[in-house]
């Protein structure tokens, strides 16, 4: 892939692509050295794979409309501006437009690409040096829609919000260690448990437990996005080849 070894400032999508590369590339090395899943590191983990598809999307929404010669924003936009803009529906189903390097939202991004795809993909077929597989998988939507319940803004594996109420049980599911009442705490006779337990001053009684979870955080919504990031890997290569000649 000629794109792999070329200025990024000399690139079709300015360069969001392979950095897309770099950040799935990372996420599958850390996330095939963390075996069992239950150290810290998966949550970095699963930001790395959501942000590469954000700049995957991004990529392949640029190529898009520079191969098809599409302009943005109704036509005022060229299509080869240096700024290139996403667009989207509010709530009235009124049409808007954003502009990509501030647009976020991982179901904004998807359906834009996807409208662009369902529109244009005899096209694309046509102006493609060889011939291109299957372009949309039915079950994206699925996986987008997962996504967007936890983290569609880019915000979920990068904080702790103790403050929002409305996704407490969300935020729960991050913890590596959780706090639970003394009545419920029942360690495992016969496996090692792993847990804290804050006694008193005269080491008398037990007034805190803390015990570390013994399932995988967001195993689901993780492999979810790795699934999503793999397909949109082989989509951009797809496009990098067929469309783009390799750059």
């Amino acid at each position: 892939m000629k794109y792999l070894l070329t200025d990024p400032e000399t690139h079709i999508d300015f360069g969001f692509g392979v950095l897309a590369s770099d950040f799935y590339q990372t996420a599958d090395f850390l996330w095939n050295s963390n075996e069992n899943k239950l150290t810290k590191g998966t949550l970095p983990n699963l930001y790395l794979y959501r942000h590469s598809i954000e700049l995957y999307l991004k990529s392949l929404i640029i190529i898009i409309h520079k191969k098809m010669e599409l302009n943005y924003k109704g036509g005022k936009v060229p299509f080869d501006s240096k700024e290139a803009y996403v667009k989207y529906i509010e709530g009235n189903n009124e049409v808007k437009w954003k502009k990509l390097t501030n647009s976020h939202f991982i179901s904004t991004l998807y359906n834009y690409f996807e409208e662009l795809i369902i529109e244009h993909e005899d096209d694309l077929r046509r102006k493609a040096s060889q011939e291109m597989s299957k372009i949309i998988n039915p079950h994206n939507k699925k996986i987008i829609n997962h996504i967007k319940e936890y983290d569609d803004k880019s915000t979920f594996f990068r904080y702790v919000d103790l403050s929002d109420r409305k996704n407490e049980e969300k935020e729960s599911e991050k913890k590596y260690n959780k706090r639970i009442a003394l009545e419920d705490f029942e360690p495992d006779l016969e496996k090692p448990t792993k847990a804290l337990l804050v006694v008193d001053d005269n080491a008398d009684e037990v007034l805190e437990v803390h015990q570390s979870t013994k399932e995988i955080p967001l195993k689901d919504l993780g492999q979810d996005l790795r699934n999503l990031a793999d397909y949109l890997s082989g989509i951009h290569a797809m496009f990098r080849t067929c469309l783009c000649d390799g750059f």
